[in-house]
């Protein structure tokens, strides 16, 4: 999920969504919860055997990382790259912006900053790419063939679309898989190019997605040939009988692993009781004008009104603040402080403020648009570092974060 899961009891939020289907009887069944496999008909046994066990690293307990969908917490990257006992020395960025998308920024801009190396692949030199000695332009969305498979676990009726590509590459731009590949073969490594005499032709870079649709008793042939494949709608009521991945076959419903959540659960229970009245929680507020800030230079995304990001608050904590409608405001706490006009919006409960993340290009000298229209970098509001992430999902805590409002 993307919102419930980014607090700091996260994973028991979550899980206690899915046990409250499971309770009332509509887990695996038409209306409620199920299990959507996509056009690959053996996803199941992807994340059977993922990592369970939780371990002490450098900064703080955590689940190990491996498997599907384990890594190690965004908010300890400033931590690991300046770790005086074994400093991260090298990074490549793909198509990414950590500077203004995790917590941090000032650390992190040190942390980038220090590096014996950053090579970034991008179309655009961001705030991240800033810092890099080398940006290797990626090719766009039009100059390269594509399948989209990440919403695959979200289909009520599973299918699969492919593009080519619709025009050339411009300039110098490659695709990903021949930048890293020729990387690979300049430093005597295993590469896709390794594949083809002829450096003008192309490897077989489907061979894992027509393996995953013969499953299906379907090709790659047949999908170039067609463009979209549309299977069987999933049937609910299979969930039980062949997608519970547990030895037993049975849904546990509080794993071992929680022990040390439910422990953690009763102390933060005790930190928001003893919270001052009215205290405001800032949460990250999702619209179609940004997207972790891939959007910031795209001038038609700008118009209207929508070259910032606001803080939007319920009326009445506005008026206990003396807060009005386009009033500059500075919201801080002890990580940070930021100032942006102030919107009203009963949409919001009280005590709950929200602004939009991937904004404050304002050093961004490679995006003029972003550069103009740069709002602020509300993620300097967040938590970092050791204490700052969900140990059993390794989440960063990434709302709920208490604030403070004032007039600017």
């Amino acid at each position: 999920s993307t919102g419930v899961n980014m607090g700091r009891q996260g994973t028991l939020a979550y899980w206690l969504l899915h046990m409250l289907v499971l309770v009332t009887g509509n887990l695996g069944r038409p209306g409620g919860n199920f299990y959507s496999q996509g056009f690959y008909a053996r996803s199941t046994a992807a994340g059977a055997n993922g990592p369970r066990e939780m371990a002490d690293g450098p900064f703080g307990r955590m689940r190990q990382p491996g498997g599907v969908g384990i890594s190690l917490p965004g908010t300890l990257l400033a931590d690991h790259v300046l770790n005086p006992a074994a400093p991260i020395r090298a990074m490549f960025v793909n198509s990414g912006n950590p500077v203004l998308s995790i917590a941090g920024e000032a650390r992190l801009r040190e942390a980038f900053a220090s590096l014996d190396l950053l090579v970034c692949v991008d179309i655009y030199r961001n705030a991240t790419a800033e810092y890099a000695h080398y940006i290797l332009p990626a090719a766009g969305a039009y100059e390269r063939e594509d399948i989209n498979i990440t919403g695959l676990g979200m289909q009520d009726q599973p299918s699969v679309q492919f593009t080519s590509a619709v025009v050339p590459p411009a300039f110098e731009r490659r695709p990903e898989w021949w930048i890293y590949g020729m990387l690979a073969r300049q430093m005597g490594l295993r590469s896709p190019l390794d594949e083809v005499a002829d450096e003008g032709k192309s490897p077989d870079l489907w061979a894992r997605t027509d393996a995953m649709l013969r499953s299906r008793g379907e090709s790659m042939a047949a999908l170039r040939e067609v463009g979209v494949l549309v299977f069987e709608r999933t049937r609910p009521e299979t969930f039980f009988d062949a997608h519970v991945q547990t030895e037993d076959r049975r849904v546990d419903c509080c794993p071992p692993a929680f022990a040390e959540a439910i422990t953690r659960m009763h102390r933060l229970f005790a930190e928001l009781a003893a919270e001052p009245p009215g205290q405001l929680k800032l949460i990250s507020k999702r619209d179609a004008f940004m997207l972790n800030s891939w959007y910031s230079n795209l001038p038609k995304l700008k118009a209207q009104g929508r070259d910032h990001n606001p803080l939007f608050m319920h009326p009445d904590d506005a008026q206990v603040r003396q807060i009005a409608e386009g009033d500059r405001v500075c919201i801080a706490n002890r990580f940070g402080s930021v100032e942006a006009p102030g919107k009203l919006s009963a949409h919001l409960m009280p005590g709950v403020v929200a602004m939009t993340h991937g904004w404050g290009q304002a050093a961004s000298h490679g995006m003029p648009v972003a550069q103009q229209t740069a709002g602020v970098n509300c993620n300097v509001l967040l938590p970092s570092g050791p204490g700052a992430f969900e140990p059993i999902s390794n989440q960063s805590h990434m709302t709920g974060s208490s604030v403070e409002v004032r007039l600017a």
